[in-house]
């Protein structure tokens, strides 16, 4: 065999014709791509045995939201599209949503609860409510699922102060009449505000 051997001379003497036949009109039928239904698509969706991959889902920041102290707020956190504010799943998978922390970012010198703020989900809800005399800053760290992937984020929250009314110390018994007038030293008054 000392003859230079065509391609095709080379599968039928070795008798792969009827594979080189197959790679040939693989080749013919998917416009010289891999297969549409697996990897190689075109779109990066194959996992090699014709299922679509599942896509992670995304985060796109959630402007930072306020309320007052010890009032309530509600924040949705499903994006209807891409491109808005929230959790987005492109497949079109639902997704859960948890609540991984609550860290303080400013406070007041006084406070010494932890978390500054309640949180709860409630379908695809944050409900936020602020502390009792609790204002600054809270990131809530957040988590969506698909069922098969999870994406974190985080949003900021700001809890404006309102003024409480202050306390009254009052050292002893105050004895009088109520037509006497009286005066009060509120040096050792205090204001749950700081």
């Amino acid at each position: 065999m000392s003859e230079k051997l065509s391609r095709r001379n080379f599968l039928e003497t070795f008798g792969f014709a009827s594979l080189g036949s197959l790679i040939s009109l693989y080749l013919t039928n998917c416009g010289g791509k891999k297969n549409p239904t697996g990897p190689g698509n075109g779109n990066g969706n194959g996992n090699g045995n014709g299922t679509p991959q599942n896509k992670i889902p995304i985060y796109n920041q959630i402007s930072e939201v306020s309320l007052d102290e010890e009032t309530e707020r509600e924040v949705e956190l499903l994006s209807s599209n891409s491109n808005g504010q929230g959790f987005f799943d492109e497949d079109g998978d639902n997704l859960s949503f948890s609540v991984l922390s609550n860290s303080i970012l400013e406070k007041p010198v006084s406070y010494n609860n932890i978390t500054g703020i309640t949180t709860s989900i409630n379908g695809s809800k944050l409900n936020i409510t602020g502390n009792q005399d609790f204002y600054g800053k809270v990131r809530v760290n957040l988590r969506a699922s698909d069922g098969k992937a999870t994406v974190n984020g985080s949003l900021d929250v700001l809890v404006d102060n309102l003024e409480d009314n202050p306390n009254v110390i009052i050292d002893g018994d105050l004895i009088g009449s109520i037509e006497e007038e009286h005066s009060l030293d509120g040096s050792n008054s205090i204001s749950p505000d700081g």
